[in-house]
């Protein structure tokens, strides 16, 4: 059984949601992000967010409500004007909403196939096709998409793999992080 939780933003700056997409990645592949991988993750979800100032419910990739997730939220028209009433999942948790932004990606192959390429263009065009993640013109998306990937650079560069030690450190907090959240979620 599902729960609708209410509307709530929940924005989050852009330091802390790349570091939580670079601990979210290793919670699901064990392995940390190369700069590649995590500037165009955050690329994505930014443009998806608003730079992160328009995250309802922690959900920072705006993704879709599945009917499996245990919480979903709806609000606005969303990006499909013959469903005013999309439901998106929500999170209790900005670590949870990362790993399952990181979870939607993978779980569609030309999705993950199109970011493990390391080329924007290629994970654009994964994207765009069915089922799509976004239903923007590819065009205009990847013209936004690669200015949040030039935006966020930076940032991207403090918290992509750089050694083992940082990688195990980061890894076991952030998973530790995220076994207590679920532990709490389920009561």
């Amino acid at each position: 059984m599902s729960t609708r939780l209410p509307d709530k933003l929940t924005p989050l700056s852009a330091d802390e949601a790349i570091k939580l997409l670079a601990q979210a990645y290793k919670i699901v592949t064990g392995r940390a992000p190369n700069k590649t991988i995590l500037g165009m993750l955050a690329g994505q979800s930014s443009l998806e967010s608003g730079n992160y100032r328009m995250v309802h419910n922690f959900n920072l990739g705006n993704d879709k409500w599945n009917g499996r997730e245990p919480f979903y939220q709806q609000y606005g028209v969303g990006d499909d004007p013959s469903d005013p009433g999309a439901k998106y999942t929500a999170h209790q948790n900005a670590l949870e909403g990362a790993v399952r932004y990181i979870q939607v990606l993978k779980g569609r192959e030309h999705w993950w196939k199109g970011l493990q390429s390391k080329d924007p263009r290629t994970f654009i065009t994964a994207l765009s096709t069915p089922p799509v993640y976004f239903t923007a013109n590819p065009t205009t998306y990847l013209v936004g998409f690669q200015k949040e990937i030039s935006e966020n650079a930076q940032v991207v560069a403090k918290y992509a793999a750089k050694s083992w030690p940082f990688v195990l450190a980061a890894g076991i907090s952030a998973y530790a992080a995220y076994y207590l959240a679920r532990k709490q979620a389920k009561g």
